[in-house]
This record gives structure tokens, C-alpha cells and sequence, in this order.
């Protein structure tokens, strides 16, 4: 025969683990989206601070350089030709910063 009041028992602390675990799997999503906050807030923060030229940057010289890039950024495809540069110039080879001695 089945003892009901041990079947009652085994329930509650079944309920009770169950309701632990839910609170630690809720408490680490919090935590990830927390984390994950903050690391996409400092890789916003990474890129814009990639977009100031270095010192030795000569934007002027640059588009010289590259007719093609001053007309895409007359044409507002860049912000301006650091951008492209970091885009697509260091991958393309592109003369760019020179580095003061």
C-alpha cells in the first residue's frame, strides 16, 4: 500500500529543489545579461575610440593618396578616410599612418 504521507513529502522536497534550481537559473541570467551589458558597452566604447586617428594620421594626404576614397567620402559611403582606412585600406594595403620618430 502506498503511504501517502511519505508520497506528500517526497513531493514537497522535489518542490522545494525544483524552485532552488529555477532561482540559480534565473540569478545567472541575470548575471549574463548583466556581463553581456556591459561587454558590448565597452566594445562600443573600444570602437569608437578606434575611430580617432592616431597621431601621424594625415587625413588630407590620405584622400591624396586615394582619389577613390576622398570621392566615397564626398559621397558620405565614409565618415572619412580613417574610416576607410581601418575598414578597408589596411586589407587593401593602402599607405596610411606614419608613425612620428
Amino acid at each position: 500500500m502506498i503511504n501517502v504521507e511519505k508520497q506528500l513529502n517526497l513531493f514537497r522536497k522535489q518542490d522545494r529543489a525544483l524552485k532552488g534550481l529555477f532561482f540559480a537559473i534565473s540569478c545567472l541570467m541575470v548575471v549574463a545579461l548583466v556581463v553581456g551589458f556591459r561587454f558590448s558597452m565597452d566594445l562600443e566604447a573600444g570602437m569608437k575610440q578606434s575611430m580617432i586617428p592616431p597621431p601621424g594620421w594625415v587625413e588630407q594626404a590620405y584622400l591624396d593618396q586615394n582619389p577613390d576614397v576622398a570621392a566615397a567620402v564626398r559621397s558620405g559611403k565614409f565618415e572619412s578616410g580613417w574610416q576607410h582606412y581601418l575598414l578597408h585600406g589596411i586589407e587593401e594595403g593602402r599607405a596610411g599612418v606614419t608613425l612620428p620618430k
